[in-house]
């Protein structure tokens, strides 16, 4: 069951009754210590599952490579799984009931401080990290549709995907040119309780993402990129765009 969207439906329709109730820090620090837990579970059970079946070599040769251990794949490559979510970004947009103006454009560099042209590769969960980026990919389309008007087409705002790397870490870029977050809410972007999403329930059922539900993929996200030993920021520029 969507575990997340429906968890983030019930937080939506409390609210919109009587949200006296799940205001505060004490609701945020409850949803954050619930769904880090759920995310522990969910990783080692994946990870177990995967495991075991490994031994099988009916589903070890169809399903995994020799560089995946479990759900862990130790040549993870940033840049192809940033490349794949941007796609997936770019077909849901493509959809005709969102495509109001023009097509959504991606772009997606790959840099190492080596020099070296071949890919960077890194020990990460690949999965998550395509959650992770889709979500933020996600976001910036949506804020950039927003954004675009009759004269200024989607097409040329094109959102930037910027892939580094040294010999001690991985970092990942998104720059949208969506106008960004007035200042006032932008402390408002990490709480469960605001979202600028206008999504059916639905849409999030279907979607099979874990980040995916009304309010709770950015502050989802993060607690995904934590766990795993990362992290997530944003820098905010209203009237131009946001980083994350």
């Amino acid at each position: 069951r969507p575990v997340v969207a429906l968890l983030a439906e019930a937080i939506r329709k409390m609210n919109r009754s009587d949200g006296s109730f799940i205001e505060g820090n004490t609701f945020q620090s409850w949803a954050d210590t619930f769904l880090l837990s759920r995310i522990s579970t969910e990783m080692l059970t994946s990870h177990y599952i995967a495991v075991v079946g490994s031994h099988n070599p009916a589903v070890n040769s169809r399903d995994q490579g020799s560089d995946c251990i479990g759900i862990v794949n130790t040549k993870c490559n940033p840049g192809q799984i940033c490349e794949e979510a941007a796609e997936a970004v770019q077909k849901m947009f493509a959809a005709p009931d969102r495509q109001t103006h023009g097509d959504i454009v991606i772009h997606v560099h790959s840099h190492s401080d080596s020099g070296s042209s071949s890919a960077i590769e890194f020990s990460y969960i690949p999965k998550y990290l395509f959650y992770i980026v889709q979500e933020l990919l996600s976001n910036s389309a949506r804020a950039t549709v927003e954004a675009a008007s009759g004269t200024r087409g989607a097409s040329t705002m094109p959102i930037t995907v910027t892939v580094c790397a040294d010999v001690k870490q991985v970092a990942i870029r998104i720059s949208d040119q969506g106008g960004g977050i007035p200042f006032g809410k932008a402390d408002e972007i990490w709480s469960y309780l605001f979202s600028t999403s206008h999504q059916p329930f639905q849409d999030y059922v279907e979607s099979g993402s874990p980040l995916a539900g009304w309010g709770v993929g950015l502050p989802l996200g993060r607690l995904y990129a934590r766990y795993l030993g990362g992290s997530l920021e944003l820098m905010n520029v209203p009237g131009t765009g946001v980083d994350a």
